[in-house]
């Protein structure tokens, strides 16, 4: 990361002033989009004080299996989605999570083009246990049942057999 954070550093170095100025000004109007654009679609957490609140579909097209163990296999690499849905399966109890701590990616967004080649990411919301108010940024999803990810997948199959 600090060698990512000097690259940036050297290339913001080797702009004009009006280059410099350009780019800042399309931060300002690259975050002032994102965030608009998120409050107009939905009042998301942490950004005006409100929670969205999502839920499974009240009807499937096929048969709930909610006595079926499932286990899902993490690794250090799994991020942001990956780590949404195992998140909420391992805090609703219907999953039992193996493998390693995840890379902690906990907020939604979208990335923004900038000038002179440069690219953001602007935050918007993101996703928590409404018990707790705790999510999974920098900290990552720890699993029920650590293990290194080469065994994780053997492991939960391990478990899934006894489970029977």
């Amino acid at each position: 990361m600090l060698a990512f954070l000097a690259v940036a550093f050297l290339q913001l170095a080797a702009l004009t002033f009006e280059q410099l100025r350009e780019t800042v000004e399309a931060i300002k109007t690259a975050l002032t989009t994102q965030y608009v654009e998120a409050a107009e679609g939905a009042r998301l957490a942490g950004l005006l004080g409100d929670a969205i609140e999502v839920w499974t579909r009240d009807e499937v097209p096929s048969a709930r299996l909610p006595h079926v163990p499932v286990y899902v296999v993490t690794s250090a690499d799994t991020f942001s989605a990956g780590e949404a849905f195992a998140f909420a399966l391992q805090k609703t109890g219907r999953a039992v999570i193996v493998g390693e701590r995840t890379g902690g990616g906990g907020y939604s967004g979208n990335f923004a083009r900038l000038p002179h080649g440069f690219t953001m990411f602007v935050s918007a919301g993101r996703t928590f246990d409404p018990r707790t108010g705790k999510g999974w940024q920098v900290e990552g999803v720890h699993p029920d049942r650590a293990a290194p990810a080469a065994e994780a997948f053997d492991v939960a199959l391990r478990l899934a057999a006894g489970a029977k």
